[in-house]
């Protein structure tokens, strides 16, 4: 957690997906997947989210529904030993994630 900030629940950091059409990298070292934001209406697919440093392999951390409604927030509170990897999703939406 940032020194300025010794209290957070819900994550300390946010990164906005636009639609990952291509795997996208949260965070490249271990931490914690905390929430999930559609913020923009997911497709017909699911998205994947893993426990991973650089791909979307190994173990499976969050999961955004196929057909999520923007506003939908998905929590997670998983812990990521590796790293947090969003799968590439043909057809999906854009997603807030709050991680630490």
């Amino acid at each position: 957690m940032p020194a300025n900030n010794p209290v957070c629940t819900g994550g300390c950091n946010t990164l906005a997906v636009a639609a990952p059409t291509s795997n996208t990298v949260v965070k490249g070292v271990g931490g914690y997947l905390h929430r999930v934001l559609v913020v923009a209406a997911n497709g017909a697919n699911p998205i994947l989210i893993y426990d991973n440093a650089t791909t979307n392999s190994g173990t499976v951390i969050g999961i955004v529904p196929a057909n999520s409604a923007i506003g939908t927030i998905i929590d997670c509170n998983m812990p990521a030993a590796l790293g947090i990897t969003i799968a590439a999703t043909a057809s999906s939406g854009a997603l807030t994630v709050s991680y630490d």
